[in-house]
């Protein structure tokens, strides 16, 4: 009798230490298995919307027996409607259930193979304010309607960062159609972070002032060339990131006179031109519109880039500021 107590004593103590680990572990079993039939129903529902081809998600388990919920449509011909609709049909499952337990959760809607949908993902869900989902998404088409090209939005939470939310709206390339005066029409909505990046153009904050429409197009048509607007400061600054070794020598690149050509219009009014670098592995140059309010400590380089550029006719300063 002793035996059979000591043994039972012994379980009891074992199970102790290792219960909490075998309880999790049934538990995050568990989880997965309803997580699994949510997403699987989710996923026959978005498959019912107009315009989504195929769903897929991944459950990914984390250390802390907790999931990465990731879920994403492919879309060829995706409305509007139909784009607000697949989100609702989200917002109302990860509401519910075991969703809201797990680490991270996120959703995206991916154009298929020649599609002509917008691409629209949420990475950071739980942290993420999802009732301005449907205005978000009503700015995206419109603003897809004014650059007359699919763009690409993602929403992400505060982060780090002291705002409510983020919002990227970007394309691979400057649409040659694209109408800058009714995407600043295009009302926008309460994000507090907003950003957009159309080819080798980006911008922090709005869209452009038409006043550095024309540098825009031309940046766009140089190789190598990009433009930085920021909306806060009035401001724009121009790289120039040579796809060649220019061995020293970058007066020699066939595109030089064109990013002359280029400084010239850009520094040629009070238009919010602000800096130009010349940028390559182990070489940098910098010089500035002569607006910096500080005095810069130039180095040798930024002093050549000057001389070269003002016996060209571009009057700037050396050194970034």
């Amino acid at each position: 009798m002793k035996r059979i107590t000591a043994l039972a004593l012994a379980a009891v103590v074992a199970f102790s230490l290792s219960g909490c680990t075998v309880f999790n572990t049934f538990i995050s079993a568990g989880d997965e298995a309803l997580l699994s039939t949510d997403l699987d129903a989710l996923s026959d529902d978005l498959n019912a919307v107009p315009g989504i081809d195929a769903v897929d998600y991944d459950l990914v388990i984390q250390g802390d027996l907790s999931y990465t919920v990731s879920v994403m449509a492919f879309a060829t011909d995706l409305s509007e409607d139909a784009a607000q609709q697949a989100f609702a049909l989200v917002t109302s499952t990860f509401a519910g259930g075991r969703f809201p337990d797990q680490i991270s959760l996120a959703f995206g809607i991916a154009p298929g193979i020649e599609s002509s949908s917008a691409a629209i993902r949420v990475s950071s869900w739980l942290e993420f304010p999802v009732d301005v989902i449907p205005e978000e998404i009503e700015y995206l088409y419109n603003v897809q309607d004014a650059a007359g090209t699919p763009l690409t939005m993602i929403l992400e939470g505060p982060g780090d960062l002291d705002v409510n939310y983020q919002r990227y709206i970007s394309s691979h390339d400057l649409p040659p159609s694209i109408d800058w005066l009714a995407m600043r029409r295009v009302a926008d909505t309460d994000a507090e972070l907003t950003a957009f990046g159309f080819g080798s153009i980006s911008m922090n904050g709005g869209i452009i002032p038409s006043e550095i429409e024309d540098v825009a197009a031309e940046v766009a048509a140089i190789n190598g060339v990009a433009l930085s607007w920021n909306a806060e400061y009035d401001l724009f600054d121009i790289a120039f990131t040579p796809a060649v070794d220019f061995a020293g020598n970058y007066t020699e690149l066939i595109v030089w006179p064109d990013v002359v050509r280029l400084l010239k219009n850009a520094s040629g009014g009070s238009n919010g031109f602000s800096l130009f670098g010349v940028t390559a592995v182990h070489y940098g140059a910098t010089v500035n519109g002569n607006d910096c309010g500080a005095s810069p400590k130039p180095t040798e380089n930024d002093l050549e880039l000057e001389r070269i550029l003002e016996a060209e006719g571009v009057i700037v300063e050396p050194g970034y500021c």
